[in-house]
C-alpha cells in the first residue's frame, strides 16, 4: 500500500502549492464555500491516518486516503486553470488549428456530422458527463477487489495528469474549436452538452477584473491537451488485471475519446497531446514501481522485508 501512496501525496501537495502562488500571481480569490468541503477531506485524512497506523485497515485507508488526496488535487488543478487565465497569457488556438489542418482534420465538420444523429449524441454526451464520476467509481473499485496498490498508482496518475494540463494551460490556454471555428448554432441546438459549455467561466476568467473561484463548482476550461482522453486511458488501464471490466473500460473509453470533440469541444491534437500526456505518466509510475522491486531486491533490509539469517556452526 505504501508503494504509490507517498508519490500521490506530494504530487496533491505540489497541486496546491501552485495553485496558491497562481491566486496570489493573479488577484483571483477562493469564495468562502471551500470551508465545508475542506473540513471533509481533512477529516477523511485524519481517518485515513488512523486506519493506516492506530487500527490498521488497508481497506479503510486506501480508500479514504486516496478518495481524499485525488479531491484535493484535482481541486487544485481546477483552481490553477481557472486562475491563470487571470493572467492573460496569449491563446495558441491558432496553432491548435493549424496543428488540426496539418493533420486533414476539422473538428467543425466532424461535430456537424456527429450531431445529426440523436443516438450518438445521446451516447457521447454520457460518456463525457461519466468520466469524472468513473475515476471515483475506479477507486472504490479497486479497493473493494484489494488492489490497494493499483488504486494509489490510479490516484497518483490521475492527479500528475491533470496537474501537467494545468501547468501547459498557465502558459499555453486556449478557448476551444467551437468559438475559434465558429460553429453554427443549428449543430449547437442539437447538441445537449455542446462543446462550447465552458465558455462562459472562460471569458469571465480571461477578462481583467479578479474573480472569485468557488470550489463546489469548478468548470473545466483546460483545452490542450485533452484531460478527458487522458482520463479515460488512465481508468481503462487501471482495470488492465481484471479482464471482463478492462474489455468493457476501454470500449468505453473510445467512446469518451470520440465524445471530446463534439461534446468536449477539442481539437484533434488535444486527444493527441491527452494520449501522449497519459502513456508518458504511466511510463514514469511504472518506473516507480520497477525502481521499488529493485530496492526491494537488492536491499531487503531498507525495504523491511525479511533478512535471513546465517547461524554459525558450534
Amino acid at each position: 500500500m505504501q508503494r504509490y501512496r507517498a508519490q500521490a501525496f506530494s504530487v496533491a501537495g505540489c497541486t496546491i502549492a501552485i495553485a496558491a502562488a497562481v491566486l496570489v500571481a493573479s488577484g483571483a480569490r477562493l469564495a468562502p464555500s471551500i470551508t465545508f468541503p475542506g473540513g471533509v477531506l481533512f477529516l477523511m485524512l485524519l481517518l485515513h491516518s488512523y486506519y493506516s497506523a492506530m487500527r490498521p485497515s488497508p481497506l479503510l485507508a486506501t480508500l479514504l486516503g486516496s478518495l481524499a488526496i485525488t479531491i484535493i488535487g484535482l481541486c487544485s488543478v481546477g483552481v490553477i486553470a481557472l486562475a491563470s487565465l487571470q493572467l492573460r497569457m496569449p491563446l495558441i488556438d491558432t496553432l491548435l488549428v493549424r496543428a488540426d489542418h496539418a493533420l486533414g482534420f476539422d473538428a467543425a465538420s466532424v461535430s456537424k456530422f456527429l450531431s445529426q444523429d440523436g443516438t450518438i449524441v445521446n451516447l457521447l454526451t454520457i460518456a463525457y458527463q461519466a468520466s469524472i464520476p468513473l475515476i471515483f467509481a475506479t477507486l472504490i473499485g479497486q479497493c473493494l477487489i484489494s488492489n490497494y496498490d493499483e488504486a494509489w498508482c490510479f490516484s497518483l496518475n490521475i492527479i500528475a495528469t491533470a496537474f501537467i494540463c494545468s501547468l501547459i494551460a498557465l502558459i499555453a490556454p486556449a478557448i476551444g474549436a467551437f468559438a475559434t471555428l465558429g460553429v453554427s448554432s443549428d449543430v449547437i441546438a442539437r447538441l445537449p452538452l455542446a462543446g462550447n459549455y465552458h465558455l462562459p467561466a472562460f471569458r469571465i476568467f480571461y477578462s481583467a477584473e479578479p474573480s472569485v473561484i468557488d470550489v463546489t463548482q469548478l468548470q473545466g476550461v483546460i483545452t490542450f491537451p485533452s484531460f478527458h482522453t487522458a482520463m479515460a486511458v488512465l481508468t481503462a488501464y487501471a482495470w488492465r488485471r481484471t479482464n471482463c471490466i478492462a474489455q468493457i473500460s476501454w470500449a468505453w473509453a473510445v467512446v469518451v475519446v470520440f465524445s471530446t470533440i463534439p461534446i468536449g469541444g477539442h481539437y484533434l491534437i488535444d486527444l493527441l497531446g491527452g494520449l501522449i500526456l497519459s502513456f508518458f505518466v504511466v511510463c514514469v509510475t511504472k518506473h516507480i514501481y520497477a525502481s521499488d522491486g529493485l530496492i526491494k531486491s537488492e536491499f531487503p533490509a531498507i525495504s523491511g522485508d525479511r533478512v535471513p539469517t546465517i547461524q554459525s556452526r558450534k
